[in-house]
């Protein structure tokens, strides 16, 4: 039999589009000889565990008491849970996992039968006795039906399930950073890595907490690609890691940690504000030139803000425009000349300036006395 699985799961994949699947699952209904009936659902899901997962619709129910009929998913990592719905850590590729299954039969029912829906994901469905281990029967997709009827003996049951997937499954490696590099904040470095191709997109991150937390760099990226120019991040870190791929199904990650640290020529990191901020114009009331200063946090990916300054009239006509592009974090002062704006020099009376940057925008009020 062994050969004919190689055989179907070979054109599965090539007949359909290799992207990884994140969720999949599948319903066995158990009906006994009195028409009594139970469904229960298995799968996986990229973000399963062998405890309750409540997201996923895992949730404890009360076990069937005897005499009456039903079944019931029981938890391995504590036998004392019973659950409709049972999901695995999976992605789509091949695996194979053992749910246990606890029966209950009503009272006058001698047999319990289960039927389910073959599947590409579900390819091989075992009938295991959890007591001693042995396999009772072994069903396939394409070649065996989708029912079974178990014998009145049993309690319990395991449902051994072969989860299909793709022949080839999608492969990311980090070459570098990879572990013990230095790299320097403010400036571009070459992300390298090496991809199968399998999938049309992947995304790019980086953490600087030894993968507590990440952060994008990229959010969607060809693989066809194999390099990326980082604007790397004025941050201060030996705990930084890469990640590439389609986390949490199937990526890379840098082998051990490096390096970011500030050039000599970057303001020092207790220099750098912290958060946005627009500081009153000095001198004010001002005749005809005044300076305003601001503040530019960093980037969480390094990357320069659009920053805006500009002056306005109590009509809110806009007198002059004092910065319009890109900075990087730091500490800013512009000075303001009452008499360089349009054709003819301001009158006296109360003007406003406003800074405008990403999210932030802030407005404040200066005094023209001739």
């Amino acid at each position: 039999m062994k050969k004919y699985f190689i055989l179907i799961s070979f054109l599965s994949s090539v007949a359909f589009p290799q992207y990884t699947n994140p969720h999949f699952e599948a319903s066995f209904i158990f009906t006994d000889n009195l028409n009594n009936s139970e469904e229960i659902i298995l799968g996986y899901d990229a973000f399963g565990t062998d405890s309750l997962d409540p997201d996923l619709g895992e949730v404890i129910v009360p076990q069937v008491p005897p005499g009456y009929f039903g079944a019931r998913f029981q938890l391995p990592a504590d036998t004392s849970l019973y659950t409709l719905k049972d999901f695995r850590y999976g992605c789509g590729e091949p695996f194979y996992y053992e749910h246990l299954v606890d029966l209950s039969y009503a009272s006058g029912s001698s047999t319990i039968d289960i039927d389910w829906q073959w599947s590409f994901e579900l390819w091989i469905v075992h009938i295991i006795d959890p007591s001693n281990g042995q396999t009772l029967t072994t069903l396939e997709s394409f070649f065996d039906s989708s029912y079974y009827s178990i014998p009145s003996t049993y309690e319990k049951i395991i449902l051994g399930i072969q989860y299909d997937g793709p022949l080839s499954w999608p492969q990311y490696l980090v070459t570098s950073p990879d572990g013990g590099e230095i790299i320097e904040g403010g400036e571009v470095y070459t992300i390298t890595w090496f991809s199968n191709h399998l999938v049309p997109g992947m995304s790019l991150e980086f953490s600087t907490d030894a993968g507590e937390n990440w952060n994008y760099i990229v959010e969607s990226i060809s693989t066809n690609q194999n390099s990326y120019d980082w604007n790397v991040p004025l941050i201060n870190s030996e705990n930084c890691l890469i990640r590439i791929g389609d986390y949490p199904c199937a990526y890379d990650r840098s082998d051990s940690l490096f390096t970011i640290t500030y050039p000599v020529n970057v303001e020092k990191e207790s220099d750098l504000p912290t958060e946005f901020s627009l500081s009153q114009n000095y001198p004010n009331p001002f005749n005809p030139t005044t300076k305003i200063k601001y503040a530019i946090p960093q980037d969480v990916r390094g990357k320069m803000q659009e920053v805006s300054l500009k002056i306005y009239d109590v009509l809110g006509n806009e007198v002059a425009t004092l910065v319009n592009e890109e900075k990087p974090a730091g500490n800013y002062e512009v000075e303001f000349n009452a008499e360089a704006t349009r054709r003819f020099a301001l009158t006296s009376g109360i003007y406003f300036y406003q800074l405008s940057a990403g999210n932030f925008i802030e407005t404040k009020k200066m005094l023209l006395l001739k």
